[in-house]
């Protein structure tokens, strides 16, 4: 599946977003991860956020499926 993966602004120092991302990718290698560009469609689009703020935008994002994470945790695909 190809899933692209778009981060919020990172306005919360004490949360590594980069860690988080690379767990998700070695929990699921049979999928492909690729930040995420407004010209491709996604089957899923992945929004990964430092806080329960959100402030994330993926209204320009073309996919089938949206999956919000915040802090840490490892969602289901």
């Amino acid at each position: 599946m190809d899933i692209g993966v778009k981060f919020c602004g990172g306005c919360n120092p004490m949360y590594d977003r980069g860690k988080l991302y690379k767990r998700i990718v070695d929990a699921y290698p049979e999928h492909s991860f690729e930040m995420a560009d407004e010209a491709k469609v996604y089957e899923m689009l992945l929004a990964i956020c430092g806080c329960e703020r959100a402030c994330v935008n993926t209204g320009s994002y073309k996919k089938e499926k949206e999956i919000r994470i915040f802090q840490d945790v490892i969602p289901e695909i």
